[in-house]
C-alpha cells in the first residue's frame, strides 16, 4: 500500500510539471530534446545556445516576442547551432522551431 501510494505520488507529480511547462508557453523539455535531434545537435548545445541568446529577447509579463525580435533570435540562434553541426540547413532548422511554442503567446 505504501509503495502504490508513493508511485501515485510521483506520477501525479511529473503529470503536474509537465501540464505547468505546457501552459506557461515554455517548451517542455521532451519538445526541445525533439527539436535538437531533428537539427542534429545535442539538446544540451541547443540549451547553451538559447540561454546565451536569452537576453536578445527581452518579455514583458504576459507578452510574446515581436515579429522581428523573433526573427533576430531565430537568426542568432541559426547561428549558433550551425556552430555545432555544420551540415544543419535553414529549413530543417525553421521545421524544427516550428514545433516548439513562442513563450508569452
Amino acid at each position: 500500500m505504501k509503495k502504490t501510494l508513493m508511485l501515485a505520488t510521483a506520477v501525479s507529480l511529473i503529470a503536474v510539471s509537465s501540464f505547468a511547462e505546457t501552459a506557461s508557453g515554455r517548451p517542455s523539455r521532451a519538445a526541445i530534446e525533439e527539436a535538437a535531434t531533428t537539427m542534429g545537435v545535442s539538446s544540451w548545445g541547443m540549451g547553451m545556445c538559447m540561454r546565451s541568446l536569452r537576453k536578445d529577447m527581452p518579455l514583458q509579463e504576459g507578452e510574446g516576442p515581436s515579429p522581428e525580435m523573433q526573427a533576430k533570435f531565430h537568426n542568432k540562434l541559426y547561428a549558433c547551432l550551425q556552430g555545432k553541426n555544420q551540415d544543419l540547413t535553414r529549413e530543417t532548422f525553421d521545421t524544427a522551431m516550428a514545433k516548439l511554442p513562442v513563450p508569452g503567446q
